[in-house]
């Protein structure tokens, strides 16, 4: 699809020559470039722009991080006096940017500056502060169903980067290399890394738990890294928008998980690129996860459009009562069941219903998912009255929208996947039963363990923050603590972790 088909392009346009830095941040390989130069083609045509008003410097090119580097506004101006677009690609690159974008705000506020960012880094947290109270962020994801519709098991599948979607007979091959390039450049690069095969072990241990809850001290124990690592590599590998992390909601009841998160995957197709799993998805054991991850991801990018700041949880009860997803708003909480199967209907607890009254409650399934992800079926189209055949019916799809709201915690707007960006949690939760039955490497290419029943864990804490506050306030520097598996009972044994990550560890022919 084109860039300006697609529904930011508006939004973005708009803020240009406003007196505002404009940043966008999202996956690599997710459309962030062609977004650029669609933008500055339409801008150039209504500005009467010409070359020399424009200047791109790519942070991947060292030569050019060099010149960034003895650059000054002053002498900027002065190489390039019909300057008025400066654009900075892979912004990450630049260490000392934010001193050049100060002076520049400072003495030429008229100059339009953009920031392409494919990670959250400190370079990039600073160049946001340098620039605060005069930018405008936006998160560029992958194009979502409403905007480009698509075979819904083929999205599961393969995810929605545009590269997979415009090539599906290679699509495992593109997100491979996408994988790759993103955890060379954007983890591995941050030098935080010191254990490279570790990082790998932990990708493979997060994608095979997907739609479980995580307990850090579990993936400690498995790694055999610090709780304190382990929550490090995690949050790098959010900076890199490669994954997300979600809370539980909880309130005043005793017999309510508390303190928990679950982590997701911002593309399905990354998260079977890690496995290297590609079956189809009617054959899949883990096919209720990917729905799972599929929906959730969906829903983000929609609130992301919306640019709304929207409480996001998943509720759960020691009794195993779950409620897949729920939204808290200002008029109250909108729940949903995720349905994959969709033969029985999924119940909503009524220890959830009675005690929290939602305004809303739905059950999604393939054969309804549009309206929850802002996505309506249009008119149907029959053949002409001269044609004697069955009449056809033919779906288009148009984007709905969601409301807008104002979190009120805050009374600011602001984007859904900034607020995933930030570490959610001090404590997780994971289920040995995924590191029981996991396959050596070689096997992990052609097969994807079932998701057994899943045993709940009780997580007490009088240290977390009430859950009808906003998610992202929630601070991950506590670490991981022990309380959940002491109330619970289910923790596995050391040993039987070191078995399952020698067997990960296997290479093939050994």
């Amino acid at each position: 699809m084109k860039p300006t088909e697609r529904q930011q392009f508006t939004q973005i346009r708009e803020q240009f020559f406003t007196g505002r830095a404009i940043f966008l941040l999202g996956p690599r390989d997710g459309g962030k470039q062609a977004f650029l130069k669609a933008l500055l083609q339409e801008v150039s045509q209504r500005a009467e722009l010409s070359t020399d008003n424009v200047l791109m410097l790519n942070g991947e090119d060292p030569d050019q991080r060099s010149c960034a580097r003895s650059l000054s506004a002053k002498k900027l101006l002065e190489q390039r006096p019909l300057l008025k677009v400066l654009c900075f690609l892979e912004a990450q690159r630049f260490p000392e940017i934010d001193t050049l974008t100060r002076e520049i705000l400072a003495a030429h506020p008229d100059l339009q500056l953009l920031f392409l960012s494919s990670s959250r880094n400190d370079a990039v947290v600073r160049l946001q502060e340098a620039c605060a109270g005069r930018r405008a962020t936006f998160h560029v994801l992958p194009p979502s169903m409403a905007e480009h519709p698509s075979d819904l098991h083929q999205s599961i599948l393969y995810g929605r980067y545009p590269s997979a979607l415009e090539d599906p007979a290679s699509a495992s091959l593109h997100l491979q290399q996408i994988l790759r390039e993103t955890i060379q450049k954007e983890v591995l690069h941050s030098g935080e890394i010191r254990k490279p095969d570790v990082l790998d072990d932990l990708l493979v241990l997060l994608a095979r738990n997907l739609g479980n809850e995580l307990i850090i001290r579990d993936l400690s124990l498995a790694l055999d890294l610090d709780p304190k690592t382990i929550l490090r590599y995690i949050g790098l590998l959010e900076k890199a928008f490669l994954v997300f992390r979600v809370p539980s909601y909880f309130g005043f009841l005793e017999n309510e998980v508390t303190a928990s998160r679950k982590l997701y995957f911002y593309d399905n197709g990354i998260r079977n690129a890690i496995l290297g799993a590609f079956q189809p998805v009617t054959v899949r054991p883990d096919a209720p996860a990917l729905w799972e991850n599929f929906l959730v991801s969906e829903r983000l990018k929609q609130l992301n459009v919306q640019r709304e700041r929207v409480g996001v949880h998943y509720w759960r009860s020691t009794q195993r009562q779950e409620v897949s997803y729920l939204e808290k708003r200002e008029e109250g909480i909108s729940a949903w069941q995720f349905n994959w199967e969709g033969k029985k209907p999924v119940r909503f607890p009524k220890t959830f219903t009675k005690n929290y009254g939602p305004v809303a409650q739905e059950e999604v399934r393939p054969d309804n998912f549009h309206d929850f992800l802002g996505i309506v079926p249009l008119e149907r189209v029959a053949p002409s009255t001269e044609e004697k055949q069955e009449p056809v019916i033919k779906e288009t799809l148009r984007f709905r929208g969601l409301p807008k709201i104002t979190d009120t915690g805050t009374g600011s707007e602001a984007s859904l996947s900034e607020q995933a960006s930030i570490p959610l949690s001090s404590q997780y939760s994971v289920r040995e039963q995924n590191f029981a039955a996991a396959p050596d490497r070689e096997s992990r290419q052609t097969q994807v363990s079932p998701a057994p029943d899943q045993k709940k864990s009780l997580v007490r804490s009088n240290d977390i923050p009430d859950s009808t506050n906003d998610s992202s306030a929630v601070d991950a520097s506590t670490g991981d603590t022990a309380p959940a598996d002491k109330a619970s009972g289910e923790g596995m044994s050391k040993s039987m972790f070191r078995n399952v990550l020698a067997d990960l560890r296997k290479k093939p022919g050994k």
